[in-house]
């Protein structure tokens, strides 16, 4: 599946008119709140998707924030996309790969919906000024890794 394909198919799903941009890029906003970016990325060979979350301004909150995302991205999720900064706007934001030996517009269409989910419940942390969602790491369902016990002798 190429890049235009998935647009068109993605485009026929939601009901709403997707089209690539001169920095070959889809826009959009899902549910008036979270806008969302779809990318083809050749270098990894793979579609991404991206969710700018907040502008986080030097100081104390920002930190704060950080570490909640960093200490999320602790949390291994093989779905549900990891949070990362980009310094030159200053926003963090939340992204998934999809690589494209496996990306069918269900696949996409489904990562879209899971990275919303978590997407509203840390914008909504933010509006009540909390740093991350109320129990974002305590997720049971999700396996648990650390980058620490990847290289421990057996």
């Amino acid at each position: 599946m190429n890049f235009a394909q998935l647009v068109d198919e993605l485009s026929e799903l939601l009901g709403m008119e997707l089209s690539i941009d001169k920095n070959r890029a889809v826009r959009f906003v899902l549910d008036r709140t979270i806008k969302m970016q779809l990318e083809f990325h050749s270098f990894k060979e793979a579609f991404c998707l991206i969710i700018p979350l907040e502008q986080l301004h030097q100081g104390m909150r920002r930190e704060e924030v950080l570490k909640a995302a960093l200490k999320s991205n602790h949390t291994f999720r093989p779905k549900g996309g990891h949070f990362g900064y980009v310094e030159k706007k200053g926003y963090l934001v939340l992204f998934s790969y999809i690589p494209i030996s496996i990306a069918t517009t269900k696949i996409v269409f489904d990562e879209m919906v899971l990275l919303s989910q978590q997407a509203r419940a840390w914008l909504e942390a933010f509006s009540s000024g909390q740093s991350a969602p109320q129990g974002a790491f305590e997720e049971k369902n999700l396996p648990r890794t650390s980058l620490f016990n990847a290289f421990e002798k057996k």
